[in-house]
């Protein structure tokens, strides 16, 4: 497992890289840019993927240690959100700036690294259940990479909307 861990941090590295890199290559008079007023911006799709580093590190830690968690779904059902879109935008309203995301992204990698680093052999047999489907938590520790991953490629096709078509 122990391996899998390196990979999955690996892998988390180069995807959290990847975001920095095309943020960075972002102009300041394109972070708040989108196609129309429903999609997010590049500066909204960072501070949503910086965001969900630390809810994923949250949930897997609910599963394998039954620690709390605040779920987005749980929110909407109990009224507190008409949508679970309209909660994650809700959460990614304050990171304004390029600073307030990349600061964050840096605080919840470093967490979520940590987090990974202190996974006990014990736990290495959980199966996480997510929600939406349970996985083996060997599987479930690569979700954070592959979802900021996710997120690049997103900022990548926006930029492309706006005219920049050079490769980041």
């Amino acid at each position: 497992m122990s391996d899998v861990i390196d990979q999955a941090k690996a892998e988390f590295r180069r995807s959290t890289d990847s975001l920095k890199e095309v943020l960075a290559a972002t102009p300041d008079d394109k972070l708040n840019w989108s196609p129309t007023d429903t999609c997010r911006s590049p500066l909204q799709v960072a501070a949503h993927a910086a965001i969900w580093v630390s809810r994923m590190q949250a949930l897997l830690s609910h599963c394998i240690y039954h620690t709390p968690f605040e779920s987005i779904a749980e929110k909407v059902a109990e009224g507190g959100y008409p949508s679970i879109y309209a909660a994650m935008r809700a959460l990614e309203e304050p990171y304004t700036t390029r600073k307030q995301v990349l600061d964050l992204l840096d605080t919840s990698s470093a967490d979520y690294l940590g987090f990974l680093d202190g996974i006990s052999p014990e736990a290495h047999g959980t199966i996480v259940d997510l929600r939406f489907a349970s996985f083996p938590l060997a599987v479930a520790v690569t979700f954070n990479g592959m979802h900021v991953a996710s997120h690049v490629a997103q900022i990548e096709y926006i930029q492309t909307a706006y005219g920049d078509h050079d490769w980041h």
